[in-house]
């Protein structure tokens, strides 16, 4: 079991794939004595086995080799809340240097990021922008690629160099684009610019005066914005100096981390950490592959590679969906996944059988994904699905609404509900919606209609205090190191019946 690595992107996935191991090993193991020791074997070494997520295995490449990444004590994964108070520490301390050069540049650096707009809250603000962008940074620190006019734009300098007051003066041409008066009204509503944006190739049809004022436009409002990304990248760069030192170099890490210093080891001890790992790995199984990164890739390209040109001695099994790519906010990249199918390495095979839904369902995913849809994107494929199960019958009902108002949305649902009456049946019933604001109007609005419905997003209702203890009991249950929710429920009439 410890010759084989199977790796998808969630643990609630890895855990079905074990269940799923054990389980086949076990309907064997009633009929073969051999097999019995086997699935012992597997059970023994649970411990031990590679069957997990990806930045978990890619953990273990790190803890392998702390010293030579410069890290120091015990190496562990920040969770979203831990990793929320590490970032705080670090901006407080910089904020706290007393020097006037530190606060001078730091100031300059904030109004630009801000594109010399005031903020009402300084640190909230500043704490945002680093949560935002701070990623991004890790991934393209080179500060050319933040605001060097050069990089992004092919006109002269003097594309970029347009003022307000030569769009003031531009006033009268104005008036034939927005149809106002005035060129201060203008400039105010830069919104009401990038929406004329779209009708701006038949404004400008035989209208010199009009391709001057888009042009300043333009190159104003891009100007500015390039000023934006230098001053997020001299912010980021000075917050990244101080959580190297004082958080990552404990070995305080994110999974987002765990890749990035993998990929930067040296190369010896790159070759001797790869070497080890070629020699005890047999078998690769890669689950989710549409959405590996490229970060994950440096750090895992060369050992499945070396896997693939074995000549038979060992196995890499890739399953993936270029339609299915979800982590794009993570730097998945399809394209990965494409160049491996495409490489001429592989024995190509297609998992076109679903075990999760009935055939009707599969009859609308083939229309939405038909041959049209997929026209549009390049190397995208999406061959006809079909059900396993053939005698279960489904539903697809597709309604289109009036316009995007909330009332031609209710509508139409809550007549299906009130058809269908599936709290009658015993049957639960899920409705997704796009934001929190929407799903809680959405639940008012069927409860009035007498669907018993529950919201289940992110709601005020936590403003009650006897609900936040309840909510840190709850957290603390799952997260015993969760020192917040300890000290918070400590202070509670609940955490002094718990912990007299």
């Amino acid at each position: 079991p410890r010759e084989i690595v199977a790796l998808t992107f969630s643990r609630a996935a890895a855990g079905e794939i074990f269940a799923r191991f054990v389980t086949r090993l076990a309907e064997d193991a009633a009929k073969n004595a051999e097999d019995a020791a086997l699935l012992r074997k597997v059970v023994d070494t649970q411990h031990l086995t590679l069957i997990g997520t990806l930045d978990s295995f890619l953990m273990r490449f790190v803890q392998m080799f702390p010293l030579e990444l410069g890290l120091a004590g015990d190496i562990s994964v920040l969770g979203d809340f831990n990793e929320g108070g590490e970032r705080t520490g670090v901006s407080l301390s910089i904020l706290r240097r007393s020097d006037d050069d530190t606060k001078r540049a730091l100031a300059t650096a904030f109004r630009k990021a801000m594109n010399r707009e005031a903020s009402r809250s300084f640190l909230e603000t500043y704490s945002k922008l680093i949560k935002d962008w701070h990623r991004l940074y890790l991934d393209h620190p080179d500060g050319a690629g933040w605001g060097d006019a050069a990089r992004v734009w092919n006109e002269p300098p003097g594309g970029l160099s347009a003022t307000s007051e030569q769009i003031r003066a531009c006033a009268d041409g104005l008036a034939s684009f927005t149809g106002k008066r005035g060129a201060d009204t203008f400039i105010k509503g830069v919104r009401e610019f990038k929406g004329k944006v779209p009708k701006i190739p038949k404004v400008l049809e035989g209208d010199p005066m009009t391709i001057r004022i888009v042009r300043l436009m333009r190159g104003f409002n891009l100007r500015r914005k390039m000023e934006t990304a230098e001053g997020l990248h001299a912010l980021l760069e000075a917050f990244e100096k101080e959580y190297a030192r004082k958080v990552r170099s404990r070995g305080r890490l994110t999974f987002g981390d765990v890749p990035r210093l993998v990929s930067a080891l040296p190369s010896d001890a790159r070759l001797a950490l790869e070497y080890r790992m070629d020699a005890r790995i047999r078998h690769w199984a890669l689950d989710e592959f549409q959405d590996t990164s490229h970060e994950q890739w440096d750090a895992l390209g060369n050992l499945i590679d070396e896997a693939v040109q074995s000549d038979g001695e060992k196995s890499v099994f890739v399953v993936g969906d270029c339609k299915q790519a979800i982590y794009g906010w993570r730097n998945g990249d399809v394209a990965i996944f494409a160049g491996q199918r495409e490489s001429g390495k592989y024995e190509l095979g297609e998992l076109n059988e679903s075990y999760r839904y009935t055939q009707e369902i599969a009859d609308a995913v083939n229309r939405v994904f038909g041959a049209k849809t997929m026209a549009q994107f390049g190397k995208w494929r999406c061959p006809d699905h079909v059900a396993h199960d053939q005698e279960t019958r489904g539903f697809v009902h597709l309604v289109e609404t009036a316009d995007r108002s909330r009332e031609s949305f209710v509508e139409p649902l809550v007549n299906e509900l009130l058809t269908i009456r599936p709290w009658k049946k015993g049957i639960s019933c899920a409705i997704l919606v796009r934001s929190n604001g929407f799903g809680e109007l959405l639940g008012a609005e069927l409860r009035r209609a007498g669907i018993p419905a529950t919201w289940e997003g992110e709601s005020a209702v936590l403003d009650t205090p006897v609900l936040r203890a309840f909510t840190a009991y709850v957290q603390l249950a799952e997260h015993p190191g969760d020192t917040l929710s300890y000290n918070h429920l400590r202070t509670t009439p609940l955490g002094r019946a718990l912990y007299p």
